[in-house]
């Protein structure tokens, strides 16, 4: 029964968004047309994890070699950082810098997702890069039918009806942390 209604929920919030998307769809078009940029992608996600992690710019110039008002400027975006300043910046937060040409084509998996991830990547011996390859690929294969439910194991990840239990997820664990839609 709960989960019946969460999917109702689910389903209102959804119409909700695609309503909201459709009335603000010239404001959307301006902003993924004129305002959105890889760099200021970047510098949100260093703040939201320099954030995330409790630490201040001063500690993140330390541990960096560097002074505070760098870190301030390239956050204010004073000055356009180098590949070496933002490689160094993505160590300090325990992360990876990677650049790449095919841009439209990339993916970063949300925060509430990689702590799957990394379960299964842990249980299956492949990276989350592989992973996240494989549900593309089967995703398209299925002509992204939604819901696409998988039976996550270590050989291979098929659709099924309801999570088997010879997966890495039981059914609790599916019924009490779902993924977000």
């Amino acid at each position: 029964m709960i989960k019946k209604k969460k999917i109702e929920e689910l389903k209102k919030l959804e119409q909700r968004y695609y309503e909201w998307e459709k009335e603000n769809e010239d404001k959307i078009e301006y902003f993924n047309k004129e305002l959105r940029d890889p760099l200021n992608d970047f510098i949100v996600e260093v703040i939201t994890e320099r954030l995330d992690k409790d630490l201040n710019q001063e500690e993140i110039a330390k541990k960096m070699g560097t002074k505070q008002p760098v870190i301030s400027r390239f956050e204010n975006l004073g000055r356009k950082p180098s590949y070496e300043f933002m490689e160094r910046l993505a160590r300090v937060l325990e992360g990876n810098l990677y650049i790449t040409i095919h841009g439209d084509y990339t993916l970063t998996a949300p925060k509430e997702y990689r702590k799957k991830l990394d379960l299964l990547s842990k249980t299956t011996g492949k990276s989350p890069q592989e992973l996240m390859m494989l549900f593309l690929k089967q995703g398209i294969s299925m002509n992204f039918r939604s819901p696409v439910p998988f039976t996550l194991t270590a050989e291979w990840y098929s659709p099924s009806p309801i999570p088997s239990k010879g997966g890495i997820f039981d059914e609790k664990t599916f019924e009490e942390e779902a993924l977000p839609v």
